[in-house]
């Protein structure tokens, strides 16, 4: 008995949970793209990634998005997939992709795995954790897509940008000391250590983590707070959105005791922007630093 075709198999099983009317179109979707050879559509999932594909001139095929993926602005009209590491096969396949371009961070690995299982080419890469590390994905995203000419075309230009922000004349003479307050769910409140990407991007900014004895993201903790003796505070949009207000970020455990919350020195900054490592990480470092010299020039009241 000839064997089922690994995507027709799954479309028929996935309408045993009710999107069996779905399959027939996505199927014949997907096949009249394979034989006309339109470009990939194509799912991306990960601020970064997605941000790359559209500087590649590749935004006319992105078929949805990740939550995550918010710029540029026309990115937000496309089909949102949902959180990176809570995808669903039954929102993915629905928009009949050719190719799911997926940060490190997506899964679960089991729906990953589902999707290929459906005969979807599933690319996962690698995490971007230095502007070397954006250099490769740039160069590997245009051999993905098959853009090598607009790679290296891109690379080009983020050297540069990267030679400018990088000038030792654009370096502050003292570097202050900083602690990243991540706030991005309720109650969860965490500082940034060594090992993670907001210590990379203080250091591109010539700033000194004044928590770089702990790796990794750590609880908050009012005497380590206290002990950490921060000159500035970082923190995201989301963060002090989802602690309310500025207000509340210099009022938590420990913070008034510090030269930061007694001087209110506070650069808040777009995640995305600031944590993605995308290829906005130039602007990203040279915003940083900018605001971080603005508010190091308040004096004590």
């Amino acid at each position: 008995m000839q064997s089922m075709n690994p995507r027709r198999r799954f479309l028929m099983q996935a309408g045993m949970f009710g999107i069996a009317g779905t399959a027939p179109a996505l199927w014949q979707t997907a096949s009249a793209q394979s034989e006309s050879g339109n470009l990939k559509r194509i799912v991306s999932i990960g601020g970064a990634i997605t941000e790359i594909v559209v500087r590649l001139q590749g935004e006319a095929g992105i078929a949805g998005v990740d939550t995550t993926s918010n710029f540029p602005a026309s990115l937000q009209k496309l089909p949102n997939v949902g959180y990176a590491r809570k995808l669903s096969a039954e929102g993915i396949l629905s928009l009949s992709p050719q190719l799911v371009i997926a940060s490190h961070e997506a899964g679960p690995s089991a729906v990953l795995r589902q999707i290929e299982g459906a005969g979807i080419r599933v690319q996962q890469i690698p995490e971007i954790r230095s502007f070397k590390d954006l250099l490769s994905t740039v160069a590997l995203l245009g051999q993905l897509l098959k853009r090598p000419a607009q790679a290296q075309q891109l690379q080009q230009q983020l050297t540069q940008e990267w030679a400018q922000v990088q000038n030792p004349a654009a370096q502050p003479t003292t570097k202050a000391r900083a602690l990243f307050v991540m706030a991005h769910a309720p109650g969860q409140v965490m500082l940034a250590g060594r090992d993670t990407h907001a210590h990379t991007i203080m250091e591109y900014a010539g700033l000194q983590n004044a928590f770089a004895d702990v790796s990794g993201y750590k609880a908050i903790n009012a005497e380590a707070l206290i002990q950490s003796a921060p000159d500035l505070l970082i923190a995201t949009e989301q963060g002090v959105k989802t602690l309310g207000n500025q207000s509340a970020l210099l009022s938590l455990p420990g913070m008034a005791q510090t030269p930061a919350a007694r001087h209110q020195r506070v650069v808040v900054q777009e995640a995305m922007l600031m944590l993605g490592f995308g290829p906005r990480l130039p602007q990203a470092v040279n915003s940083l630093r900018e605001a971080a010299q603005q508010q190091m020039r308040k004096r004590s009241n």
